[in-house]
Formats: C-alpha cells, structure tokens, sequence
C-alpha cells in the first residue's frame, strides 16, 4: 500500500462509490496516513480539529435542534465534506457561500460542528472502525477533508441498517459540539476561538 495506491482508488471511483472503493481496497482506514490529494502532504493527523457548516434546513432541523442524520448518508458515498483546522478565512467564507448560495433550495446558517478527528477515529464496534478522515481536494481548498464510513459486514438489509444506525449515533453525538451562529464572520471567529 503507498500514498499513491490510495490517491489511485480515491480519484478513480465514482463520486458516489468513493466509500465503496476504499474500504473495499484498504479496510479499517488504511490509507488515513496518506493525502489523497494531487500534492501529496501528510494525512490527517489525530490531534487536529475539523469544522462541519451546518444550515437549515438541508442539515439542521431548527424546530427539534437536531442534526439531520438523513444528510449524513454521504459518508457511506462521495464523503462528507468538512474544513481542516489551518483552513484561511478565504476558505472557510467561501465554504459558506457555497453553502448558502445555491439555487436549489433556501439555506439558512446556522452555524458549525467543530470535532477532533480523535474524536470521530474513536467510532469502533466488532473491531471494526465506523469512519476514516482523509486529506482531500475541493476546488482549490487547501484544508479540506472528507469524511468516509466503512461498509459494515452483511445482507444489504443488515448494512443499511447499520449505517441508518452509525449515522444516528454521529448525528447525536455531535449536537453539543455545535457552534451557532447565523453570521457568515462571526462564525469565522468562533471557529477561530474554537482552535480551526
């Protein structure tokens, strides 16, 4: 296995078969150590943060205060989205926008999860690990990272349940580490204080 044996089955998959092809090529997270993108780098590292956006109500339902687990379904495919901590403000304002801009649907901020990748690397049942974090691309970002779920073992019914479960867990876990705010900078500076 090397950096570029990873970079291979990541960039070769279909967006959505990316989680497929990994854990399929290198289970239990192998390929964590490595950068999957085209300049190389370190992987990501235990002790870093990582920050998710979160808006309503693609992401978050404001009436209950809950993540919604039903977005977090890019995990087990093209990966969930998040910001590296070093990210510039250009970066993490761009992420925003990018966000809340589009023209599919109204998206409101609501502010951001900001979690160790310690944290998420922990997420181990039958010895097998629930997610990897992995140093990607995102159109120039330099701080990105995608979040990809290992495929449990079992009939395609028991997987999705599996998955339907993992995911729930995540999206309540996560709700005491939100941090709100509905302001594009002041948002930046809460992520700052937070350690991104």
């Amino acid at each position: 296995m090397s950096a570029e044996a990873c970079r291979d089955t990541f960039n070769h998959a279909a967006d959505y078969e990316r989680a497929v092809a990994l854990d399929a090529a290198f289970p239990q997270c192998a390929c964590e150590p490595y950068s999957l993108t085209e300049v190389g780098g370190p992987g990501v590292q235990s002790g870093e943060l990582m920050a998710r956006i979160l808006t309503s109500p693609d992401s978050y339902n404001e009436e209950t205060s809950t993540i919604l687990a039903g977005k977090l379904t890019h995990i087990y495919s093209m990966g969930l989205s998040m910001i590296r901590q070093g990210a510039s403000d250009a970066e993490i304002l761009q992420t925003i926008d990018d966000l809340t801009s589009t023209e599919v649907e109204t998206r409101v901020l609501v502010g951001a999860i900001v979690v160790s990748v310690e944290t998420l690397r922990a997420y181990i049942e039958d010895d097998q690990k629930w997610f990897g974090v992995y140093a990607t691309d995102d159109r120039g970002k330099l701080h990105h990272i995608d979040m990809l779920g290992t495929i449990p073992a079992g009939t395609r019914s028991a997987i999705k349940k599996a998955q339907s479960k993992r995911r729930n867990k995540l999206a309540e876990d996560m709700i005491p580490l939100v941090v709100f705010s509905e302001d594009p900078n002041e948002l930046l500076s809460k992520l700052r204080d937070a350690g991104i």
